[in-house]
């Protein structure tokens, strides 16, 4: 017995065992046999005990090894298990609950913090990963609450920065940055050494855009620790939005650099890379505009299944803007076949199409792209932005030539205007629209908008005529004609010639007959081979009674209208103005031989018979 005495480490359990023994042995012969099976039995269970310790104790050995693993279920199965044995170890339901933590399943988190608290394990170490669980599981308030009374009595400074790190926590994310910049630099006093709350500090200068102070607060944690990539990242942010390009551009290199799958260092690079192209001219920013597609691509390369999306729409951006619009198309198609559903992507496939000259495919997708924002609930809020939408969305429709779009067309030309008063594309295509309707009286509306803007403007003079032309107000007509000749000073003067063409024959029924006859002298001078010109020149010469003038351009123009015209009696209007010029200059023969065709041609033409016979009185009396 002494022998088995040494050897039992438990040296208390076996007294107790001897103890008993002993007070069997003073009973005899019997007695001192219990006493002896009671002894043998004693060290059985002494041997149990021990090697039941032994075995919890290694059970608890591999959960800690699993958790720092990161083998976050095995360290589950083997806590549970061991608890099973011993539900009140305070420390294996401590460990339990950072095994769910590192599951992401807060609210078992938090249940086994709280019960390692009530086990009086490490109670405020347990509070505090508490109240981070309940966060995390969206309990802000209650995590808040929870820490009230322990950081009230908290007495060390870094016990008290534990709880103020979860009340600036709570405040972060409940949206008070201010009130969590407060707490989280209280903790941060309470423990300078503990990067986590200068981590978590710069956050909440992050989010309050207090930039300066957050990049402060990210370099101190990376000095300290450069392995820390999330805060890295963060930092290439704050410098992104500080407009620190540079520093962020280095930052967010050496990042990929470091970890070749950190997906959202390759898209803030490319929009760098985006900005500086933005800013140079187009033959500086090709390059950039190249590095940034081939950082979009990245992402696709080292991340199969990011946003399709995203990754989707900036590369078709890219491409948009380089003018490759084929590959756009490409590429945005190729995302809706995945399944993308996001409604911009109909508006850059719509967009594309539409430079492509693919018409239908352009206004099938925009009008996909209108369709699905107004089915939201509530609608989309249109703004000044999606003017350019309904603009693009006309044009395509007027590009298919097909009538039966003028109504839609006229619409959202409309919708553009409305969207956008200061859109000239929109106004000036809704005006057009408004004349094919028809509508013309809304058409001069509009067209006068665009003539307010650019008063010495010959195109929008020019269309302004067009509306009242077909009102019949000939004065207005006229007027926007005119105007649009005068501020004509392009080298081909187009505008100033089809303003004289129209313009001049109203003018004559106006009987502003020297305006009218300064408009064809000048259409005279540029198409001297034009008969009708000195045909109606000649007029406002005859209408005036200046005969001499109105025979020279006359006759010029009744042998240029002779030799193109096979109906002799399509000059009859012509020959008789000429007739009656020459008789008034007093060349007869001609004047009569001319009457006679007019005569010819129109019997009931009394004016020219009744001329020929004073010609034929005047040669009697004459003679």
């Amino acid at each position: 017995m002494e022998a088995l005495a040494r050897q039992n480490p438990l040296d208390s359990k076996w007294r107790v065992t001897n103890l008993a023994a002993s007070m069997c042995h003073s009973g005899g012969g019997i007695g001192a046999m219990w006493a002896r099976i009671y002894g043998l039995l004693a060290i059985v269970i002494v041997g149990i005990t021990l090697f039941s310790g032994v075995a919890y104790a290694q059970e608890l050995d591999q959960a800690r090894e699993a958790l720092a693993q990161g083998r976050y279920q095995d360290a589950v199965t083997q806590l549970t298990a061991y608890l099973e044995e011993d539900p009140k170890d305070g420390e294996a339901h401590f460990l339990l609950g950072e095994a769910y933590a590192g599951l992401e399943e807060w609210e078992k988190a938090a249940e086994e913090f709280a019960t390692a608290e009530d086990r009086k394990y490490e109670r405020e170490r347990s509070t505090y990963r508490q109240a981070k669980a309940l966060i995390e599981w969206g309990k802000v308030e209650e995590a808040s609450a929870l820490v009230e009374k322990p950081l009230q009595k908290a007495k060390k400074p870094d016990v008290a920065a534990m709880f103020k790190n979860i009340k600036g926590l709570a405040a972060y994310e409940q949206g008070n940055y201010s009130k969590a910049q407060e707490w989280h630099l209280g903790a941060r006093y309470g423990d300078e050494d503990n990067l986590q709350y200068r981590k978590d500090l710069g956050d909440a200068y992050y989010a309050g855009q207090v930039y300066p102070l957050a990049i402060t607060e990210y370099e101190a944690v990376l000095a300290a620790d450069s392995t820390q990539l999330d805060v890295m990242y963060r930092l290439g942010e704050a410098y992104y939005q500080s407009r620190r390009l540079t520093e962020a551009r280095e930052l967010f290199a050496n990042l990929i650099q470091t970890d070749s799958t950190y997906e959202d260092a390759y898209f803030r690079l490319a929009n760098i890379y985006m900005m500086a192209a933005g800013s140079r001219p187009r033959e500086e920013s090709i390059d950039l505009y190249r590095a940034a597609l081939s950082l979009y691509r990245k992402v696709r390369d080292v991340d199969s299944e990011a946003d399709p999306v995203l990754v989707a729409k900036n590369i078709a951006t890219v491409y948009y803007i380089m003018n490759w619009h084929d590959s756009a198309y490409v590429e945005i198609q190729r995302a809706i076949e995945a399944g993308a559903n996001d409604p911009e992507l109909y508006f850059y496939l719509g967009r594309s199409a539409m430079l492509l000259g693919e018409y239908e495919t352009a206004v099938e997708a925009l009008q996909t792209y209108v369709d699905t924002l107004e089915a939201k609930d509530p609608p989309h809020d249109w703004t000044k932005d999606n003017a350019e939408l309904f603009w693009r969305l006309a044009v395509s429709m007027e590009a298919l030539k097909d009538t039966t779009y003028l109504p839609r067309i006229a619409e959202n030309y409309a919708r553009a205007v409305e969207l956008d008063p200061s859109n000239e594309r929109a106004i000036g295509g809704l005006a057009l629209s408004y004349h094919k309707l028809g509508r013309y009286a809304e058409a001069a509306v509009q067209f006068e908008k665009l003539v307010v803007s650019h008063p010495n403007e010959a195109r929008y003079l020019f269309n302004a005529s067009l509306p009242y032309m077909q009102l019949g107000n000939n004065e207005k007509a006229v007027e926007y004609l005119m105007r649009a000749a005068a501020a004509d000073t392009t080298a081909d003067q187009s505008y100033r010639e089809r303003g004289y063409k129209l313009a001049a024959p109203r003018l004559i029924k106006m009987q502003e007959l020297s305006r009218a006859r300064e408009a064809y002298r000048w259409l005279i001078d540029r198409e001297p081979n034009v008969c009708d010109h000195r045909q109606w020149l000649g007029y406002t010469y005859f209408a005036q009674q200046d005969f001499a003038n109105a025979a020279t351009h006359l006759r010029k123009a009744y042998n240029c209208v002779s030799s193109l015209r096979d109906d002799p009696c399509s000059l009859n209007e012509l020959r008789w103005w000429l007739a009656y010029s020459l008789y008034e200059i007093g060349e007869k023969d001609p004047s009569y031989e001319l009457c006679e065709k007019v005569v010819e041609c129109d019997p009931d033409m009394s004016d020219a018979q009744d001329l020929m016979d004073r010609i034929d009185e005047e040669i009697v009396e004459e003679n």
